[in-house]
């Protein structure tokens, strides 16, 4: 591997350790339904910027440690990733050309997928969830335009 490659990686793996940290940082009672899904939005990133690095086994792992460090159910966080970052890798070419803000509305889509799969699935099991679920797809797509300039060469 070259000096890049490994460089690469290691941001890569740096940032996503950092988003798990940020995703299991104790905060107050009244900013939970506003925290962003930090580990899908930096594996989308990675996925739309540096696909050759990182890829579906990435997504998988990093959901499936989601589903472990969210006690939820094994798997759903996986399955919702791996699906998400299947779109993102499929318009990458696409999704680098756009302006800013179509990044953004695209981001918010593609949180709002994301929200979507686990909403279906938490109620295949019927977990009841409430209108502040949806919250983190609009913290997810503002805070995009944030990520892209702190992950910037």
């Amino acid at each position: 591997m070259t000096d890049r490659a490994l460089r690469e990686i290691g941001i890569i793996s740096f940032s996503l350790l950092v988003a798990f940290g940020l995703s299991l940082l104790p905060l107050p009672t009244f900013t939970l339904p506003f925290i962003p899904d930090w580990v899908l939005l930096v594996v989308l990133y990675w996925m739309i910027y540096l696909p050759h690095r990182i890829g579906f086994g990435v997504a998988w792992l990093t959901g499936l440690l989601a589903d472990v460090l969210t006690n939820s159910l094994l798997g759903e966080h996986a399955l919702a990733s791996v699906l998400v970052a299947y779109v993102a890798l499929k318009f990458c070419r696409r999704i680098r050309n756009f302006s800013a803000w179509q990044q953004m509305i695209l981001i918010g889509l593609l949180v709002a997928i994301y929200r979507a799969i686990l909403f279906w699935i938490q109620g295949m099991i019927q977990q009841p969830l409430n209108y502040s679920y949806w919250f983190p797809v609009a913290t997810g797509m503002l805070l995009w335009p944030l990520l892209s300039v702190a992950f910037e060469d």
